[in-house]
């Protein structure tokens, strides 16, 4: 089992509980070491559980996901710290050693172990809720020919968030430039905008692989320019979050286009971040691996990930649940898509109603579940004759998989 960690936040001393001794079985198993946390004032208290008591251990790794800002600890608050590790629940209030170390009595462990139980429940039923109101879709994945049209399908669908196709708003701005203003007076967020560059042509993959993203230098300068328009409506309107693909990314670091995308996806990174605004690439046309060190490679703090369990599919890059196991700790958002893979090599897999394809839903909410993910899980259709009915049908798997998450913890 590995280790579980709990930050306590000290209190001022008179506010301390006594340490008192630790039972012989466990204490071997505790392990207290302080650490400074940017912005707080005093040190921090990191207390790891190598073995037991096994409750605890495990219910302080189920309640990290759930652990939010107005959640009460016997009269205190229970809160994250910003830097704590992601195994880490805030508790507020721990003993202190002469020399500096920390220790707490087991009466305390129990009682901590007593009210986590008691809470489990009601916070994992929270945190279901609040994951299927984050349920959204892509705009372009209904095509819709004006706001209006968007909004009708949106509200037909039940659905009050959406990822707005943001390019048409520089492009087209006598028919989308009041669109986010229109959703929003029809109780409609935007959740993240996208970003889709000129030239791409998708009618193979090798086609895409020369013409996708920023990477061709024949449309770099308007693919910049587009850019420039979104990230200044994204900051006008408040949209915190564009993603966009950025290009086949070379699995070799001397290819030259390694290089020029990487200064590109600076320049873009620099661009939304001046609007406030994170950039997020999506995954597919790249391996898990290839993405994390190129990512690496760039180095550049306003870089996520937008992760898409049918791409690595459907370009055949490897299991989308390898992929997100490795990618979740950089994934800001996820996008709900599945896909069949192909059975000739080089050409494209098909994409297919979310639920009967190859994507392990089961497994794919177990990785995200477990890394306490909580951003937007949002429905993307590009294939199909009835797209409204297949997001249909992907909302209701999504919330499905969140309910029985849910009802199955024990």
């Amino acid at each position: 089992m590995p280790p579980a960690h709990i930050i306590f936040i000290p209190l001022l001393p008179e506010e301390r509980v006594g340490h008192g001794a630790l039972c012989p079985d466990v204490a071997g198993d505790i392990t207290v070491t302080q650490q400074t946390i940017p912005g707080k004032p005093r040190p921090h208290e990191q207390i790891t559980l190598r073995r037991g008591p096994p409750v605890l251990v495990e219910m302080a790794k189920a309640l990290v996901p759930w652990v939010g800002p107005a959640a009460v600890f016997p009269g205190r608050r229970l809160m994250f710290s910003e830097g704590c590790p992601p195994k880490a629940i805030c508790l507020g209030r721990a003993g202190r050693r002469a020399g500096g170390d920390a220790s707490m009595s087991m009466q305390y462990v129990y009682h901590v172990c007593h009210v986590l139980i008691g809470c489990t429940e009601a916070y994992l039923e929270k945190r279901s809720i609040q994951m299927t109101e984050r349920i959204g879709v892509c705009s372009w994945s209904l095509k819709p020919e004006d706001p209006a049209e968007l909004i009708a399908q949106l509200t037909g669908l039940g659905l009050t968030r959406v990822q707005l196709a943001m390019s048409p708003m520089v492009q087209a701005p006598e028919t989308w430039g009041g669109v986010i203003g229109e959703l929003r007076s029809a109780g409609i967020e935007v959740v993240s905008g996208m970003l889709s560059p000129i030239g791409e042509d998708y009618a193979t993959l090798e086609t895409i692989r020369a013409t996708g993203g920023v990477v061709p230098d024949g449309t770099w300068d308007e693919n910049l320019a587009i850019a420039q328009g979104v990230a200044a409506i994204a900051q006008r309107e408040g949209v915190d979050v564009v993603t966009f693909h950025a290009g086949f990314v070379p699995h070799n670091q001397n290819d030259p286009s390694y290089v020029t995308l990487g200064d590109r996806l600076t320049v873009l990174a620099e661009l939304f971040a001046d609007a406030g605004c994170e950039l997020l690439l999506e995954t597919g046309q790249e391996t898990a691996d290839d993405l994390l060190a190129f990512l690496a490679n760039v180095n550049h703090p306003n870089i996520g990930v937008n992760f898409d369990p049918a791409n690595m599919i459907l370009y055949g890059k490897g299991d989308p649940i390898d992929a997100i196991r490795k990618l979740v700790d950089m994934t800001g958002q996820v996008h709900i898509k599945d896909a069949v893979a192909t059975t000739t090599p080089g050409e494209w897999g098909s994409e297919v109603p979310a639920g009967t394809g190859q994507v392990d839903w089961t497994r794919f909410f177990a990785v995200l579940d477990e890394a306490g993910y909580d951003g937007d899980l949002v429905i993307e259709r590009e294939a199909g004759d009835d797209r409204t009915g297949d997001i249909a049908i992907a909302r209701d798997l999504v919330k499905a998989h969140l309910s029985g998450r849910s009802a199955n913890v024990t």
